[in-house]
């Protein structure tokens, strides 16, 4: 079983280097890819931010690249945290996955948008 912290820091290793590569692209960008994350636990919801994941260039298949992105971090969540679930493609497009370590669920949504939305 994996720990909580190697969860957490494997998760923000892989958004970091997805993050850095595509950081570069951010300004001539027409799609990017955000993500949240949820703790669900007995006491309630825990909810993050949106964050930024990805950027993705104007082009007639920016979407499509922007869309295989957020299947593949959804595939490396549940690799890493070794889920028995694999990432469900949402009404609309995106990925969610979710994880149960302990007494507490883990989900991450990943979604694509226009440079000019702000979730």
């Amino acid at each position: 079983m994996v720990s909580v912290g190697k969860l957490m820091v494997a998760s923000v290793a892989i958004a970091a280097g997805v993050f850095f590569v595509s950081s570069f692209a951010l300004a001539d960008c027409a799609w990017i890819l955000w993500a949240k994350g949820k703790k669900i636990t007995a006491r309630g919801i825990q909810a993050d931010k949106w964050e930024i994941q990805g950027a993705y260039p104007t082009s007639p298949n920016g979407y499509t690249l922007c869309q295989e992105g957020a299947r593949q971090l959804a595939e490396n969540f549940a690799r890493v945290s070794e889920s028995e679930k694999r990432p469900s493609q949402m009404v609309g497009g995106g990925y969610v996955v979710s994880a149960k370590i302990k007494d507490e669920v883990y989900m991450f949504e990943y979604q694509c948008f226009p440079d000019t939305v702000k979730p």
